[in-house]
């Protein structure tokens, strides 16, 4: 707890300086010094309210910050009393409140903070931009504070709403802050990772033509060996291994060649291939085997990028594993629940098939599970962090989610969800338009092509150059626009960050896409202003007309879904 009254607001206790330059302050904190900034003005709507504690809380977490009066006492468990209380109050923290507090109340941080003196509380939310972010706790011992729709007058503390307003905004200029942050190393990640997929395809052909010419040279010693059983053995082993080898430059060879066809996949008859293909690689002290429930698990891909999740998953699954144990594959239909939170991607209410890969290993913790996904993310010396990356990237181009879970006596469970054969027709080939319209914002050069992709499905395009323009044409009719691309790069990525804010503000389900150079599939960037952001190579018309799909089955998988 805090205990300073910094010395250049306490001179303004009580009048309009002291709101003035707890403004000046929170309006020029850095992320580094908001923490200071909201201590600061805490310590003065203490001294103001004359209040022998202030907190600052958010329901159901740790105390941000707390204040405390000069020559008071701080016992120890004030601290998990102001935790308590405001978890007790959560369902308060919309509307301002007066309390009285009850020694002998059956909530446990009432009774706490009333027996530690504090019998009078006032509740004030601090409100963000779209929700409530936490409370302020002013405590007193002696004096009542005034309800403020109560008999008696204006309350007391008026600074209280003045600085709660002023932390709220400081708060949520500091959440947009590490937003457009958090966005901008995705992309400069994302254009790392299509640098490395074009070098490895083009390292991998080379690769391919020096293999084909060894290869062909196998053939020869093998044909001049026959009578000599040792060195055939030593060259068959030698053709075996550059056969592996070539499949392995098949898949580098796939990291720069997204645009495969699309057709159905038997995901039972792709599972039993891949575990042949990777049984060699798997130590034998681990069982691999595919334990299939449902007959006939379909699914309509690109069967290369599916495989490729198979591939990593088993792997990811088996050097989990440090003895003896099993990765087991299971296939089953299920009905998709909304509600279902998953890591990757979201579940409509349509048919799908559940690929298990469960392991015995040693689990993931809580912490890891977040980061997991992340390109370059690894807990291996040895590794790359592209393994799972590239899983949630071909998992969300097909329009299916994942979720990682504990495995019952240990190790974990990856699920994938994949639209049944019937569903995923629907998505895969998505049908015409009726003339929704779609604004595009970008160079005029660039424009057309996107607007010709879009117009080519069927729907009405509208093309702007600048943001600025594209804000006063959604404010002007927020119900009109069904989607949006906005294409950029990082120079200008704030400007299309206020824009998105703007766009909530007046139409909080418009869906959003970030268009980039380069052949990027469409990929989740998660959540930006409350609503689903995805980014996507503009390069090439398979990603921007997969990202178009996936904005219009945002939501319940219909088209326009995303729209109220």
């Amino acid at each position: 707890m805090s205990t300073r009254i910094p010395s250049g607001l306490i001179a303004a206790k009580g009048g309009r300086g002291a709101y003035q330059s707890v403004a000046a302050s929170l309006a020029a904190a850095h992320s580094a010094e908001l923490a200071d900034a909201i201590d600061d003005a805490l310590c003065v709507l203490g001294a103001c309210c004359s209040a022998r504690s202030v907190a600052l809380t958010s329901p159901g977490r740790p105390i941000r910050k707390a204040w405390l009066a000069p020559e008071t006492p701080a016992p120890a468990e004030l601290g998990e009393a102001l935790r308590a209380f405001a978890a007790e109050r959560a369902k308060d923290a919309v509307a301002e409140r007066a309390l009285v507090l009850d020694p002998e109340a059956k909530g446990e941080g009432e009774r706490r903070l009333a027996r530690l003196g504090l019998l009078y509380v006032h509740l004030v939310p601090v409100r963000g931009r779209h929700d409530v972010a936490g409370l302020l706790l002013l405590c007193r011992s002696s004096r009542p504070w005034r309800d403020r729709f109560g008999p008696g007058g204006p309350h007391a503390p008026t600074e209280a709403r003045q600085i709660a307003e002023l932390i709220g905004l400081a708060l949520e200029r500091n959440r947009l802050s590490e937003e457009r942050g958090e966005v901008k190393r995705r992309l400069r990640q994302s254009q790392r990772l299509e640098i490395a997929g074009a070098t490895a395809a083009g390292m991998a052909h080379n690769l391919n033509n020096v293999l084909a010419a060894m290869l062909g040279h196998t053939e020869t010693a093998l044909e001049a060996s026959r009578g000599n059983a040792p060195v055939y053995n030593a060259v068959l082993s030698i053709k075996n291994a550059g056969e592996r080898a070539g499949e392995l430059i098949e898949n580098l060879l796939g990291v720069g060649r997204r645009d495969f066809v699309e057709k159905v996949v038997q995901l039972g008859s792709l599972c039993e291939e891949t575990i042949l293909l990777v049984r060699p690689s798997i130590p034998t002290r681990i069982r691999l085997e595919l334990r299939e429930r449902s007959d006939g698990a379909e699914t309509i891909g690109r069967v290369e990028e599916i495989q490729q999740v198979l591939f990593n998953l088993i792997r990811n699954a088996a050097q989990a594993i440090a003895n003896e144990g099993e990765v087991v594959l299971t296939l089953e239909t299920r009905s998709g629940n909304p509600s279902l939170a998953m890591q990757i991607g979201a579940l409509a209410s349509r048919e799908y098939v559940v690929l298990e890969v469960r392991d015995s290993g040693i689990g993931i913790d809580a912490v890891a599970r977040l980061e997991i996904f992340r390109p370059f993310y690894t807990t291996r010396p040895a590794g790359t962090g592209l393994g799972l990356s590239t899983v949630a990237d071909i998992v969300s181009e097909h329009g299916g989610a994942l979720r990682v879970l504990d495995a019952p006596g240990g190790g974990s469970v990856f699920e994938v969800w994949f639209l049944t054969h019937d569903e995923a027709a629907r998505t895969v080939f998505l049908p015409r338009g009726e003339g929704e319209p779609v604004l595009v914002v970008a160079e005029r050069a660039v424009r057309e092509r996107i607007e010709d992709v879009v117009a080519a499905l069927g729907y009405e395009p509208l093309g702007l150059s600048h943001p600025r323009e594209a804000l006063r044409v959604i404010e002007g009719d927020p119900d009109n626009y069904h989607a949006v691309f906005l294409c950029t790069d990082l120079i200008e990525l704030d400007d299309y960050f206020f824009l998105a804010e703007r766009f909530h503000s007046v139409c909080p389900t418009l869906p959003l896409t970030i268009l980039t150079p380069g052949r990027t599939p469409p990929t989740l960037l998660g959540g930006v202003s409350g609503r689903q952001v995805w980014l996507a190579g503009l390069d090439s018309s398979t990603s921007i007309a997969a990202a178009l799909r996936l904005m219009f089955g945002s939501g319940d998988g219909s088209r326009g879904a995303g729209r109220e």
